[in-house]
């Protein structure tokens, strides 16, 4: 049996990283679901799920196979979880200054 084409999403993602449309690794899920990516990347769901919102809990190997899913580098991949690192960290600042 054949494997199954990949999914355009993926060259979608790639696309919008690569001309600095996308600048969040979140927002990389709004184009193509966790199920799928899941599936592709063997992944359990709530983990997956759960690292995109808490991007520290990622492994330096699973940032490599999200890269080569949607063809990019895993550098590229980091720095869209860095950037929402940086956004959580700077909303719970502010949150706490707000107190």
């Amino acid at each position: 049996m054949s494997k199954s084409k990949k999914d355009v999403r993926y060259e979608a993602v790639k696309q919008l990283i690569q001309t600095g449309n996308l600048t969040s690794l979140q927002a990389a899920f709004q184009i193509i679901p966790v199920t799928v990516v899941k599936a592709d990347a063997g992944f359990h769901y709530a983990t997956l799920h759960r690292k995109i919102y808490q991007p520290s809990l990622f492994k330096v190997e699973e940032i490599i196979i999200l890269a080569n899913l949607f063809n990019v580098s895993p550098q590229e991949i980091l720095g869209l979880a860095l950037t929402d690192l940086k956004y959580k960290a700077t909303t719970v600042a502010k949150k706490n200054t707000d107190l």
